[in-house]
């Protein structure tokens, strides 16, 4: 069996996944080093702890920056904070709460592989740049853009980038 390489972004540092089968576990507490790592061709998948601690504009920029299939792992309670909810819903492939099942959370990453491999090969076979927000592009300028979109997208209100 091929062992694969696993991104685990947990910015508290608190947070130890149990040992899966199959896959290549890198833990890192620090954004800006998730993100390097995350945009370095051997990481499809990657897995974020949310807790308490968490702050998550900073997740939220991590996972919409990176080409990753994300997972969040947190408590059962935090699903009803309506900011999480949301996070978890329109930015990551899945999410298990605590504690983990080792075995169902092996079937996800296997998935979440899977779509990834899908995305890599389809970016690959067209050859066009990356795309967000139906825009295109990859330049710095373009990241600028999409960040600032971010930012506001969660404002019900009207707005000129």
């Amino acid at each position: 069996m091929t062992t694969r390489s696993l991104l685990h972004y947990d910015p508290s540092g608190e947070f130890t996944l149990p040992a899966l089968q199959g896959w290549s576990i890198k833990a890192v507490d620090d954004a800006l080093a998730a993100q390097k790592l995350a945009n370095q061709q051997c990481y499809v998948v990657g897995i974020c702890s949310i807790n308490a601690a968490s702050a998550l504009p900073p997740i939220e920029e991590l996972v919409a920056d990176t080409p990753l299939e994300w997972i969040a792992v947190l408590p059962p309670a935090y699903i009803a904070n309506c900011d999480t909810n949301r996070l978890i819903s329109q930015s990551f492939y899945d999410y298990h709460t605590l504690p983990i099942d080792p075995r169902r959370l092996e079937i996800t990453l296997g998935r979440a592989w899977g779509i990834g491999q899908l995305k890599i090969a389809s970016r690959t076979a067209d050859g066009a740049p990356p795309t967000q927000y139906e825009m295109v592009g990859a330049s710095p300028q373009m990241h600028a853009l999409f960040h600032t979109i971010r930012k506001v997208a969660t404002v019900d209100a009207p707005v000129l980038v």
